[in-house]
């Protein structure tokens, strides 16, 4: 966990990256369209 180079380059914290960003580009058009 001290080397971020590593835990860029891991998949795991790869796909839950891009799962957290999905979210929010989710939450956020969501939000949009309702209002």
């Amino acid at each position: 966990m001290t080397a971020p180079r590593l835990w860029l380059t891991s998949p795991p914290a790869w796909l839950v990256g891009w799962l957290i960003l999905a979210a929010v580009i989710a939450a956020i058009a969501v939000t949009h369209h309702t209002y």
